[in-house]
């Protein structure tokens, strides 16, 4: 009976090594093989993963299938020779690893670079030696598993080069973060691209359009020679090669890693380059509602070719930067507001006063002079008090509704959120003692009084938002004495004034009168 064939199989390796003569090699004929090595050759012809042979004292290669893929020329000329004479310089590198083997000894192969000057060379393994033993215990061979661990590594060098960037990230985020001026902000993040890169300059810029096409707007930059021209001021593009910059209009970067071997650049703008020491540059821009409005600039003076990690590190960069500037920017217009706002609410001659809104109180934030003037208060005894605390019913006038009529208005402004008009109200303030020769109580000589008019002004700096009012006269109101009566010139026909006769002030001042009022909120 005929044993069959060995070693068993169809694909491309068993195939081999059944042909091959083995007799002609240093392992001599297949039958005197150990049944250990045999059986080694068949486990290595069965691993889907990249495996080996190499037996006996001349250190003969057998390899199987997956082997085969990465040998290029070399297979299947390798196959029964000395890994030495066929792999040389591998062996070099590895031979060591084996000696070890064929004492007895494990060992794992750290990654080694594969380079075979064929298609796909360039890969990284690592491997696991074990070595192979007779019925006597004597090592008759090393069995190698081989792993491809080149994409592993590139994506732990990735992850790590990842880390480094959002560490750059998180430092740029703490550094600008303490910083409140825009050009300010622009310096300490140039800076930090600069220095983290290697880069000659680093600038952000503002971007205009006039006829000759795009100019750069630089109010500052990070420069590595503090003594190298100066990239501060305006700088049209048309001088650099304009239509290679045309992309800007699209968001796209523009980079070079040699001005010198970039085609479309002419003599004249090659100059440009040379005169501000501009070998390598790339430009990100930033767009602002679709439009090109401002990006960040990086030279270098060497040739740099430009990965696409210092291209997405410039982009975050940059978006962080532009992000700070305009938060900046934007608190400044805020505090310059403000001021104004301010200075126009303490000089303005119209009463004005602040409630923050806590329902069912109102307390008083702020006033002005003039608002103390007409309610003959002090700051002192306002600011912190509740509005319906400070002015009451008049205890005299039962049928008096002023406090439940403010007090619906502002439930209906902070309820609909828009501006509602009070109805013509009689709303008594008490007169302070010192205000008069009879003394404080009831009633006041300002006998008539209704909130005014609130203006909706939005504040984004409190949790919560305070009704600002804006007092709406009508009808310029005069005291003309007692009984108190404020009237208008529409119905009098005149100004009342202190030389008005008694006769014509009592025609004047026939009834007590009101105002009219509006609050909005904000």
């Amino acid at each position: 009976m005929t044993s069959p064939a060995w070693p068993s199989g169809s694909g491309e390796m068993a195939r081999l090594i059944r042909a091959h003569d083995w007799a002609a090699t240093p392992l001599g004929a297949q039958e005197h093989w150990p049944g250990e090595l045999r059986y080694a050759v068949s486990m290595m012809l069965a691993s889907p993963q990249i495996a080996s042979v190499v037996a006996g004292t001349g250190r003969v290669l057998l390899y199987n299938d997956a082997a085969a893929a990465l040998y290029g020329d070399k297979h299947p000329g390798t196959l029964g020779r000395p890994v030495p004479e066929t792999w040389p310089d591998a062996w070099a590198k590895v031979g060591c690893y084996y000696d070890r083997v064929f004492e007895g000894e494990g060992v794992h192969v750290p990654a080694q670079p594969l380079d075979l000057e064929r298609p796909g060379a360039g890969q990284v393994f690592e491997a696991y030696l074990t070595p192979v033993r007779d019925a006597g215990g004597a090592v008759v061979a090393a069995h190698m598993t081989g792993f491809e661990v080149g994409a592993r590594l590139r994506a732990e060098a990735a992850l790590t080069r990842s880390g480094e960037r959002e560490a750059l990230l998180l430092e740029l985020s703490d550094t600008i973060r303490t910083v409140s001026n825009p050009a300010d902000i622009q310096q300490a993040a140039m800076r930090l691209l600069g220095e983290r890169l290697g880069l000659s300059r680093a600038y952000y810029f503002a971007v205009e359009r006039e006829s000759g096409g795009w100019v750069h707007v630089i109010e500052n930059a990070y420069q590595q020679d503090l003594d190298g021209p100066s990239m501060v001021g305006r700088h049209a593009l048309a001088n650099f090669g304009n239509e290679m910059f045309e992309g800007f209009a699209r968001g796209e970067v523009i980079a070079a890693a040699d001005v010198a071997a970039l085609p479309s650049v002419t003599a004249e703008e090659l100059n440009s380059y040379r005169a501000l020491g501009v070998t390598a540059f790339i430009n990100v821009p930033l767009l602002r509602n679709g439009e090109y409005s401002a990006g960040i600039g990086a030279h270098d003076t060497r040739p740099h070719v430009w990965t696409e990690g210092e291209i997405g590190f410039i982009r975050e960069v940059a978006a962080r930067t532009w992000t700070a500037v305009e938060r900046a920017r934007a608190e400044e217009a805020w505090r310059e507001s403000e001021q104004k706002y301010h200075a126009l609410f303490a000089a303005s001659p119209v009463p004005f006063f602040v409630l923050s809104p806590e329902p069912p109180d109102f307390t008083f934030v702020a006033v002005n002079d003039a608002y103390l003037a007409v309610t003959m208060k002090t700051r002192e005894g306002l600011i912190g008090r509740k509005v319906f605390d400070v002015f009451t019913d008049d205890p005299s006038r039962p049928d008096a509704n002023g406090p439940d009529q403010l007090r619906a208005t502002i439930a209906r402004v902070l309820a609909s959120g828009r501006p509602d008009v009070l109805p013509r109200t009689r709303y008594d303030i008490p007169r302070p003692r010192a205000a008069s020769k009879n003394g404080g109580g009831w009633p006041s000589p300002l006998r008539c009084w209704t909130p005014p008019a609130r203006s909706p002004r939005s504040s984004t700096r409190s949790a919560t938002r305070p009704i600002y009012t804006l007092p709406k006269w009508p009808n310029r109101r005069i005291r003309l004495g007692k009984p108190s009566c404020w009237r208008s010139p529409t119905r009098c026909g005149h100004w009342p004034t202190p030389s008005t006769s008694r006769a014509r002030r009592r025609a004047c001042c026939a009834s007590t009168s009101t105002w009219d009022g509006a609050i909005t909120w904000s």
